[in-house]
């Protein structure tokens, strides 16, 4: 019933959106050829049409043989859109077609602010109902979540308007406390969610004040998190929390839902139809798959504010293997780390999230959670909310090997009960050290 009540509201309010996600749905399962050449054709239209209607693209690509582009190695040849770029430029980001854009603004939690537009000829929202679908969970269930709040109760009035017949239970993330988590606790029992999702620093802590509480809840059909990468033991006590299992899912401010994991959880499907994603060695060229790089996106939808081979600063690899689901979209790893999450040393050497991932969050070492804070003096703070009081020392064994392993950099142990998180998000690397670099450029 109430499913059958969604779609006939749907198609009064929006009666593209559910023709959208039939759509998607048939594309997801797609041969892989019949995929890969789709994409390809999207790709080249899309850049094409920025190179004729933005001032940007069409001083960037002076030269390119815009007719070449289905073939995916002369599109990996197109300069690639830096954040500053857009930051700095926005009205020549706009194409003749932006009278259809909406303003949306990054979070900003890494750097400055940066507005886009979106294009609001395109129903995003139905890439997440396919996602969702995945997980058992339809977009007329009711969804708990942990995300920034919106602005006024009225704004949050309209939005769970949109949503009926589902509940939406809100938690705004940048205010959490005891008494907000209990009053979200005490609404998740009166009407329980078939999904709860949010920052992963949102609903780990959500997911620590239900254990230290001895809090049971009724299960949810599924978990997700984004802005933010988890540690193995902070994924295990989610699902114990929340007896549930928990998703990965990958979204930008910039080009909203990237790629997500399925019920099998082999990897995030990239969702490429709509969703071009490349990965870029050291050298700026197309990395091998498995091989991890810098994520490089291109939104095939967008014709208000075009973003065609848009550098996002994260760190990721592409699969090679299908996933045994049946979804013929491709595989993405887990997000590694920001590129700006870097530890760089004096003597050159540089280390992303995945060195002290391979240190300090295997699932057999003792740590809940861990920041690593580099200071100015380039002297490094491994700050650790250990399992238990009694791992302290093997702690400080694991510490002392990375003092080694490290040379001259002074490392130290912080033990602390927790870690806060910026509105939600997590982020476990923050480096405050500014090497010098000798020059460098980038570009075709």
């Amino acid at each position: 019933m109430r499913q059958a009540l969604f779609r006939a509201k749907t198609r009064l309010s929006d009666a593209g959106a559910l023709a959208h996600l039939d759509r998607l749905q048939q594309q997801a399962s797609l041969p892989r050829p019949e995929l890969d050449a789709l994409v390809a054709r999207r790709a080249a239209t899309i850049a094409r049409h920025a190179a004729a209607t933005t001032p940007w693209y069409a001083e960037r690509y002076v030269g390119v043989d815009l007719s070449a582009l289905e073939d995916p190695a002369e599109f990996a040849r197109l300069p690639v859109v830096e954040k500053d770029d857009v930051r700095d430029g926005f009205d020549r980001f706009r194409s003749t077609e932006s009278h259809h854009g909406r303003v949306a603004s990054t979070g900003g939690s890494t750097g400055e602010p940066a507005r886009v537009l979106y294009d609001t000829r395109l129903p995003v929202k139905t890439l997440a109902w396919r996602m969702y679908s995945w997980w058992g969970v339809g977009p007329e269930d009711d969804h708990a979540i942990a995300w920034r709040a919106l602005r006024g109760e009225r704004a949050q009035a309209l939005r769970d308007l949109v949503h009926l017949p589902a509940r939406r239970l809100h938690l705004d993330a940048s205010l959490m406390s005891p008494a907000s988590m209990q009053t979200f606790v005490d609404r998740w029992r009166r009407h329980p969610p078939a999904l709860f999702w949010g920052y992963s620093g949102a609903v780990l802590e959500v997911a620590d004040f239900l254990l230290d509480r001895g809090i049971e809840l009724p299960p949810p059909r599924a978990v997700a998190f984004t802005a933010g990468p988890l540690q193995p033991a902070s994924r295990q006590r989610i699902e114990q929390a929340f007896r549930a299992p928990l998703h990965d899912t990958y979204r930008c401010g910039e080009i909203p839902w990237l790629a997500g994991e399925c019920a099998a959880r082999e990897g995030l499907h990239v969702f490429a139809d709509e969703r071009l994603v490349e990965i870029l060695d050291a050298d700026g060229r197309p990395a091998a798959p498995g091989e991890t790089g810098e994520v490089v996106v291109t939104d095939l939808t967008n014709r208000a504010f075009p973003l065609v081979r848009y550098r996002l600063g994260d760190r990721a690899a592409l699969l090679e293997r299908a996933c045994s689901c049946g979804v013929s979209l491709p595989l993405l790893s887990p997000i590694d780390g920001r590129i700006s999450d870097m530890v760089h040393l004096p003597d050159g050497r540089v280390l992303d999230s995945v060195w002290f991932i391979a240190r300090l969050a295997h699932a057999d070492e003792p740590v809940r959670q861990y920041r690593v804070v580099q200071h100015p003096d380039a002297s490094i703070s491994v700050v650790v909310v250990p399992q238990d009081a009694g791992s302290v020392a093997h702690l400080e064994q694991v510490v002392a090997r990375m003092r080694r392993d490290l040379g001259t950099v002074d490392v130290r142990l912080e033990i602390v009960d927790a870690i806060p998180h910026d509105r939600g998000k997590t982020r476990d690397v923050i480096s405050d050290y500014v090497p010098v670099r000798p020059a460098t450029s980038r570009g075709r």
